[in-house]
C-alpha cells in the first residue's frame, strides 16, 4: 500500500517544481501475516507486525520504527533514536510507545499542551485506540517525572 501511495505521489511531480500534496505523510498499519515472539509477549500465531512509514512530499518512502514531521522534526528524531538505542523495540508495549513518543515531543516543545497533539494506536482488526486529551495530559504528566 506505502509502495502504491509513493509512486502516485511520485507521479504527480513529473511536472517541472510541482509538489502538488505538499506535505509528509505517515502510513502505519499490521500485516497480520507476521508474527513476533518476544520474552515479554510470549509467542502470538499469527499477531502481526506493525509497520511505519513516511512519503516525502517528493513521492520517496522510508521505512522507521519511530518517527515525527513536521515542526522541529530532526530533534524529534534524535530524541527517539536516543530513547531506541537503549530500548528493545521487541520489548515494547504500545503504552510503553506513547509514553516514549509523547515524551519525546514534549521535550522537544518549549510549552507541551495536551490539546494540540493526536495519538493514535493501530493493532489488528479493530484494536486502533485514539487517546484522549485526558489521557495524553496523564502520559505527559508522568513522563516529565
Amino acid at each position: 500500500m506505502t509502495t502504491a501511495l509513493a509512486d502516485h505521489v511520485q507521479e504527480s511531480t513529473q511536472t517541472a517544481g510541482s509538489r502538488p500534496f505538499g506535505a509528509a505523510l505517515l502510513v502505519a498499519g499490521v500485516d497480520p501475516t507476521r508474527s513476533v515472539s518476544t520474552p515479554k509477549r510470549g509467542t502470538d500465531e499469527a499477531d502481526g507486525t506493525g509497520h511505519l512509514f513516511e512519503v516525502e512530499p517528493g513521492g520517496t518512502p522510508y521505512g522507521w520504527q519511530a518517527v515525527g514531521i513536521g515542526d522541529a522534526t530532526s530533534d524529534l528524531r534524535e530524541r527517539l533514536e536516543d530513547v531506541l538505542e537503549t530500548t528493545p523495540t521487541d520489548e515494547l508495549t504500545a503504552s510503553d510507545g506513547v509514553s516514549m513518543a509523547l515524551g519525546a515531543l514534549a521535550k522537544t516543545d518549549n510549552e507541551p499542551n495536551p490539546s494540540a497533539y493526536e495519538c493514535l494506536t493501530i493493532g489488528r482488526g479493530s484494536a486502533t485506540a485514539r487517546r484522549s486529551t485526558a489521557e495524553i495530559a496523564d502520559v505527559l504528566e508522568n513522563v516529565a517525572s
